[in-house]
């Protein structure tokens, strides 16, 4: 289709009558940053290991050209395009034609390009707009201290004059602030890294709101809302080091599933749909990768709020000037520096490092890795050394710090690389499968390098007061990388999960999760309905006297099972045990109320009554049960699991927003400071940030005030 340039930036089409079904689109492809090294703006004091980028510019100008070239569905012609981009000279070069009319991608111009586009799409009638879409496309710098609230850098982020590291776009504003408009399909692709610098994890770092953001009950029902991450939480997303390599990674796959090439093959009618195309980018972001030295994996995932549903159908002929990427190895290709449920949407999946090595060794240890005097001969590493040699123990049930020798117990171990690197003792990985002695307190696990503290949370678990015949094992996944390419190596990610190896109900706990969390959403839930493993997990729930902690886990996937069959209808007749007023789901009430030792339960009822799943408490009393059930947070530890931490976040705020609910000002404070150090990867919380602040009590509920 022909489009033409209103202003520069933005693009209209001439044959769609306004006040119609539409598709509008805001694309943002920033390559070259102003106030990072070697930009044309004075360079920020500082710049946190950030570098200019290669071809993010080229990425965004392709999907430009696909939608303006080969997106059609059927009733649903291109209305509006914003297209911001800050290309390179040698991107210019490869694609002469993307200079034409640029509109630089500032935060002010994108504010103003989102806020526009937001406006037209807000005078579409809601008949018109439930057959209306609206494409998001970003590639650039990204930055996720929060899971699922990245933010997005754009081409003046750390202006000097200012100097404001939340001057960037949140994508949990921009996600929220278009539910309430009467457009029904919004999609939401994200090229950038989703991990965190580790300089900025004593800030909240949240972006800057842009959108105004209705209450919950305001959000259109027909809302399906699906983000494509080019990387999950915490990782990082790569691209060529040259425009001749081609466009990122994530951008050839996705090209390649929106114009259906060969190796794509769309169901008829000859439709993409969502699933599919998130099927094929993230195997086929893997197999481009493995044709390049030095990257490792990136995992593709999807969050947001998806069904089913058509994205474009399949046209003829790829769009001009999309370039196909490597066919042979290429030389390392470069990644953003800055990568990453606290607010909706919620959920995320995080993948092992045993995906992500490009070698692995397995490391015999017959003893205790914590009393060993030679840890040399098994890390083969000073800088991994100095990591165990930092462990500190302390007991969240006795309120005291432990003799690490004789509670922690460390007897396997596995090492490997997950970056190419001169000096091997840079980017590596590890994996430590850790017990205690004593397996029903509830632990607190922390590490400090050079720089700052990382702490995780491991909760105990018992069999009706007894200890298990064998002990709880987490692993604990640690990467090791250079601090901002330099000399000092720091913990750059930090996962914890159940091991396998658990017996019992725990163990199945534990192998459900695993099996899940290797998954993308849909295909995850797919699988845990059609397998029969809701079945296995309301065992695991209702058997919760026999492991609290893995009816805790099997509470986490039931929840996420709940909530994919909202969004499918025609599956919720198969799962009885599952819809609404079922009294398997009052069980979560009674895990709350049986072991209230665990704050995960009592969050999870919330969630429970949130959603109106319970059929135990009359509608006209959840506020009241909600509130109190705020009121009994107030003398627990906070949430063990990173899920419980999400759904708390959000319900202190959407029970404020929607029923008036106050949460106790002390528990809004607790909940509010944890978050800012709290990291978005792996099963149960942990937190990283300076050693003055990553301490126990950092979860534990605030001492009762003194009497004066």
């Amino acid at each position: 289709m022909n489009l033409t340039q209103l202003t520069p930036g933005r693009w209209f089409n001439p044959a769609w009558a306004p006040e119609t079904a539409g598709a509008f689109a805001v694309i943002v492809g920033v390559s070259r940053y102003k106030h990072l090294p070697g930009g044309d703006g004075p360079t920020a004091p500082k710049t946190y290991g950030l570098s200019q980028l290669a071809v993010s510019a080229l990425t965004a100008y392709s999907f430009y050209r696909w939608l303006s070239d080969q997106y059609r569905v059927t009733g649903c012609p291109v209305a509006h395009v914003w297209l911001l981009l800050a290309p390179t000279d040698a991107e210019i070069a490869s694609v002469p034609g993307m200079a034409d009319g640029l509109l630089d991608p500032t935060f002010n111009e994108c504010e103003n390009a989102i806020g526009q586009c937001r406006n037209e799409m807000q005078k579409l009638t809601d008949a018109s707009g439930k057959n209306s879409r609206f494409f998001f496309f970003f590639s650039g710098h990204g930055l996720e201290k929060e899971q699922s609230n990245q933010i997005l850098l754009l081409r003046d982020y750390l202006a000097p004059d200012a100097y404001n590291i939340n001057r960037a776009i949140s994508t949990n504003n921009l996600w929220k602030g278009m539910a309430s408009l009467p457009v029904s399909r919004f999609y939401y692709f994200i090229d950038a890294c989703r991990s965190d610098a580790t300089e900025l994890r004593d800030y909240d770092v949240q972006g800057t709101p842009i959108l105004p953001v209705t209450l919950a009950y305001r959000s259109n029902p027909y809302l399906v809302s699906p983000i494509q991450y080019a990387t999950t939480s915490g990782t990082t997303a790569w691209q060529p080091s040259t425009p001749a390599g081609g466009i990122s990674f994530f951008g050839q796959a996705l090209m390649e599933g929106l114009v259906a090439t060969p190796e794509y093959k769309p169901a008829p009618p000859c439709d993409i749909m969502v699933y599919d195309l998130n099927r094929y980018v993230s195997k086929r972001v893997n197999e481009i990768l493995s044709q390049h030295t030095g990257a490792q994996r990136q995992s593709v995932c999807m969050g947001g709020q998806a069904v089913d549903d058509i994205v474009s159908s399949v046209s003829t002929t790829p769009p001009p000037g999309l370039q196909s990427g490597p066919k042979n190895p290429l030389p390392p290709p470069s990644h953003v520096e800055m990568r990453s449920p606290i607010n909706m949407p919620r959920g995320g999946i995080a993948h092992g490092i045993m995906d992500r090595m490009l070698s692995v060794s397995f490391v015999s240890v017959t003893e205790n890795l914590l009393t060993k005097s030679d840890l040399h001969s098994v890390t083969d590493s000073e800088k991994m050394e100095a990591i165990l040699q930092s462990v500190k123990i302390y007991s969240l049930t006795k309120q005291q710090w432990l003799d690490k020798k004789t509670a922690c117990i460390i007897k396997k171990f596995a090492r490997g690389q997950v970056q190419a690197s001169d000096t091997p003792d840079k980017n590596r990985a590890y994996r430590l499968t850790i017990s205690f002695a004593n397996p029903l307190d509830n632990y607190w696990l922390q590490v400090t390098d050079q720089v700052r503290t990382t702490a995780c949370v491991l909760p105990g678990d018992i069999l009706q007061g007894n200890s298990y015949a064998h002990p709880v094992e987490f692993e604990i996944e640690i990467d090791l990388g250079p601090e901002n390419k330099g000399d000092i190596s720091t913990v750059r990610r930090f996962e914890t999960l159940l091991s396998l190896t658990n017996h019992d109900w725990l163990g199945e706990a534990a192998n459900l999760w695993s099996l899940y969390r290797l998954q993308d959403a849909r295909a995850a839930c797919e699988w845990f309905l059609a397998s029969g493993n809701p079945r296995m997990a309301i065992d695991i729930l209702d058997d919760k006297m026999a492991s609290p902690l893995g009816a805790t886990v099997a509470t986490i996937l039931l929840i996420r099972a709940r909530k994919f069959l909202l969004q499918r209808q025609d599956l919720l007749g198969k799962f009885p045990y599952l819809q609404a007023g079922s009294d398997k789901w009052d069980w979560i009430g009674n895990l709350a109320r049986y072991f209230p030792y665990l704050p995960d339960g009592t969050v999870f009822w919330n969630e429970v009554l949130w959603d109106g799943t319970s059929s135990q408490i009359p509608d006209r009393k959840i506020p009241a049960t909600v509130a109190q059930n705020f009121q009994s947070l107030t003398s627990l530890n906070l949430p063990y699991t990173l899920e419980a931490h999400g759904y708390l976040t959000s319900q202190i705020e959407d029970a404020k927003q929607d029923s008036g609910i106050m949460a106790p000002p002390d528990l809004t404070q607790r909940v509010k400071k944890a978050s800012r150090f709290l990291l978005p990867t792996g099963l149960f919380a942990t937190f990283s940030g300076p050693a003055t602040v990553i301490r126990p009590d950092l979860v534990l509920p605030l001492p009762p005030p003194s009497v004066i």
